[in-house]
């Protein structure tokens, strides 16, 4: 299991890292969309490299450690998976502003908006990474995982706040769906009543 997971985490390594570069490379996706998709890369390198560090200290009989140190050395981690989880919301919020406005989409108010939701994606993950401090303990942790690094309420919060944010971002993928299903039967409709008009001319 630890080495299945391992194998895993490093090809997550390898992917992210070359979405990243693809991104930093090509000005071609300089792109709003694709820079979003490379901040949550970004997010997305630092878990999996987290996660391969969990699993080297496993396979060295790293377990029954006191909180404290789960907390501390999973820190950097839980941060990370904090934005990856906003940066979802916030690219699910991106792809529904181009569907629902695509002529103000590329606006630099729209994009100022842009920004401001990262932003607090980042306030957002720094407070709720700092609210599990205040629940370690000396306790021992049997396995040092995500979870377990926060504890007691901190924990409730962030499985909660983790909750919300993908239903979230479900509605949203849906609202979008609708969206696109909606413009695209009434573009065909509008190119039936056209060959309808040709055909009698």
């Amino acid at each position: 299991m630890i080495y299945s997971t391992l194998s895993l985490s490093l090809i997550g390594v390898v992917g992210n890292a070359l979405i990243i570069a693809a991104t930093v490379s090509s000005p071609s996706l300089q792109k709003r969309c694709n820079i979003l998709i490379a901040t949550l890369a970004c997010a997305d390198l630092v878990v999996c490299i987290y996660l391969v560090q969990l699993r080297v200290l496993m396979l060295n009989g790293w377990y029954m450690i006191p909180n404290r140190h789960c907390y501390m050395v999973s820190i950097g981690g839980l941060f990370s998976l904090n934005v990856q989880a906003g940066m979802g919301l916030v690219l699910g919020i991106d792809r529904l502003l181009a569907v629902m406005s695509p002529t103000r989409y590329n606006r630099p108010r729209s994009k100022l908006l842009c920004c401001c939701m990262v932003f607090i994606v980042f306030i957002y993950s720094s407070l709720l990474t700092l609210y599990g401090y205040f629940y370690v303990s000396d306790s021992p942790t049997p396995v040092c995982l995500p979870p377990a690094a926060y504890r007691s309420t901190s924990r409730s919060v962030w499985v909660a706040c983790n909750m919300a944010i993908a239903v979230i971002v479900i509605l949203i993928y849906g609202i979008a769906h609708v969206k696109c299903r909606i413009l695209t039967s009434k573009r065909i409709h509008f190119m039936d009543h056209i060959l309808f008009l040709f055909h009698y001319l």
